[in-house]
């Protein structure tokens, strides 16, 4: 039978793949952030969910992929 450990003094990992939400949680409307260019596919689709269409605007700069949110996030 498996043992299994109950640790309470640390908080649970994070999952890689949540590591854009919280980012975009935080924005407002006017905020924007760089990317750079091989991030860029996973920016611009973690953006389409989690702020969702119509609610951000990207485009490409020298240094990458800019992301703006352009309406409040609710």
């Amino acid at each position: 039978m498996a043992t299994y450990y109950k640790i309470q003094s640390a908080p649970a990992p994070v999952s890689g793949r949540s590591r854009w939400k919280g980012l975009f949680s935080g924005m407002k409307q006017g905020d924007w952030f760089i990317v750079p260019k091989e991030h860029s596919t996973r920016a611009r689709a973690s953006a389409h969910l989690h702020l969702g269409k119509g609610m951000y605007k990207s485009y490409s700069v020298t240094d990458g992929v800019c992301i703006q949110v352009i309406k409040d996030i609710k």
